[in-house]
């Protein structure tokens, strides 16, 4: 752009760019790690949006089939996620992805994020998808009792009776186990203790009174 001063002529560079939107993930992967049967974690992947315009989102499950492992209509069953939302101009938007596994398998598949072209505004192509790999594995509940049922025969009513659990831990670290009578056995039933700590590849015995 030319200006005319009283020293002489100047020139004032320009430059122009194509109004986008400019889609990046914090992270190409998420991890869960070990997660036991029955328990769930989370983990979050931030998108970032360094463009002028807004970027709507899907959100799918894709890839994966390593044999033995969980993909497809399995992993989907174990996954729960944001399954769309919008990235602002200069903005950011967190996908909150949870593992909640189902069987003792490892996870394997893909976190796909499609953005809209249609929703994107002006004549701007959409950002190219975005595949973060999933991994993690369902892990066997730690903590088992010898027998499922303690059962206490002919009972005669006045009489006091004693029988045990026993509890095994089968990861490498202590856990702290609890038990929790149901409320309908409070003043009938009682463990002893009531919490203990269970050593790595050990036993503890609970003693309960009828």
């Amino acid at each position: 752009l030319p200006l005319l001063s009283e020293t002489g002529r100047v020139d004032v560079p320009l430059v122009c760019t194509k109004r986008r939107c400019d889609v990046s993930a914090s992270t190409n992967s998420l991890d869960f790690g070990g997660v036991t049967l029955g328990e769930v974690r989370s983990r979050t992947v931030r998108l970032c949006n360094a463009g002028v315009l807004e970027a709507p989102f899907t959100v799918e499950i894709v890839g994966g089939g390593t044999d033995g492992g969980t993909h497809g209509a399995d992993a989907a069953a174990a996954l729960s996620f944001t399954e769309s939302g919008v990235v602002g101009a200069y903005g950011e938007c967190a996908v909150v992805v949870t593992y909640a596994p189902k069987t003792e398998a490892p996870l394997d598949a893909s976190l796909r994020v499609s953005f809209d072209g249609a929703r994107v505004g002006g004549r701007a192509s959409p950002p190219p998808p975005i595949d973060v790999a999933l991994s993690g594995s369902g892990a066997p509940v730690a903590v088992t009792v010898d027998a499922g049922l303690v059962d206490f025969k002919t009972c005669v009513h006045g009489r006091l009776y004693r029988s045990e659990v026993a509890v095994r831990n089968a990861s490498n670290c202590a856990l702290r186990c609890r038990v929790m009578p149901h409320p309908a056995l409070a003043g009938f039933v009682e463990f002893l203790p009531r919490m203990a700590f269970c050593q790595p590849k050990e036993k503890f015995v609970f003693r309960v009174k009828l």
